[in-house]
């Protein structure tokens, strides 16, 4: 199942930066029964962004700045910019049941099926929704790489078993000229 969600700047990083706090165990991004974070995305590889998300990178491109600090959109620091959205791939209860009550064969083959799932999702997301805009009033369109991080877990913030990754597409997007800009929404 797909549930997608806006996310203004101060949202997204108040909800996902949890991922990365190491002085709160009791969270549910940090919890031990989550993978960490990781950056996916043809436009995160672009920016030099992969394997485990750091804070710093995350608040930046949500801030819509690059890495190096470099605004990356023309609205970049506002506050009432949107920082992406959130795309949760939940895989069905039962396979979540049988994760989290299978033995590890089982609970590897499910998580690596559900992995395998949200990558094929992913490319149909960026086929499909991976546009900019830009020109006078974003009047001209064109093809982006969308930069996305990821968050898997295992459980609800309940504690219920259904297997879930949160893919937030962020708002900032590589164009095939090496430039960046918003993703586009409409």
């Amino acid at each position: 199942m797909l549930s997608i969600a806006a996310m203004g700047g101060a949202a997204a990083k108040a909800y996902y930066e949890v991922a990365n706090n190491e002085n709160r165990r009791d969270e549910y991004y940090s919890s031990s029964a989550h993978a960490p974070g990781q950056w996916a995305g043809g436009g995160a590889a672009q920016l030099g962004l992969s394997g485990d998300i750091q804070a710093a990178d995350f608040r930046a491109i949500a801030n819509g700045y690059l890495p190096g600090g470099e605004a990356g959109v023309q609205n970049a620091g506002k506050d009432d910019r949107r920082a992406g959205w959130d795309l949760t791939l939940s895989a069905p209860k039962s396979v979540s049941i049988a994760a989290a009550v299978g033995d590890e064969t089982v609970k590897q083959a499910v998580t690596q099926a559900h992995e395998q799932a949200v990558g094929t999702a992913l490319e149909s997301i960026q086929r499909e929704a991976g546009i900019t805009r830009r020109g006078h009033g974003g009047s001209v369109q064109e093809r982006a790489d969308l930069v996305i991080s990821q968050f898997r877990h295992m459980t609800s913030r309940e504690g219920d078993p259904p297997l879930h990754t949160h893919n937030f597409v962020h708002n900032l997007a590589m164009r095939s000229d090496g430039t960046t800009g918003t993703t586009e929404s409409r």
